[in-house]
């Protein structure tokens, strides 16, 4: 995502991974760029794993901001191991 002017975050910006299906292996989290003069929100900044036989690993989050007001939640975390 590229914006020059500002970004703001509500309520979330998400790569959304999902649950496995059955007995299957969780997907791996995706990759975010976000390249703003202003960043703000209080939103969910995600790209988590998801959750499998064996969880997918946690994404990729880079944030270039000149101002960086963002109060939210950043995340890339591994999913689950559900054996």
């Amino acid at each position: 995502m590229v914006d020059f002017n500002g970004i703001k975050v509500e309520p979330h910006f998400k790569l959304d991974i999902g649950k496995s299906a059955r007995k299957g292996n969780g997907g791996d989290g995706g990759s975010i760029l976000i390249f703003t003069e202003h960043l703000s929100g209080n939103g969910k900044v995600l790209a988590d794993g998801g959750n499998g036989k064996q969880g997918g690993k946690g994404g990729n989050i880079n944030i270039i901001a000149k101002k960086n007001n963002f109060k939210g939640e950043i995340s890339a975390k591994g999913g689950e191991n559900n054996d």
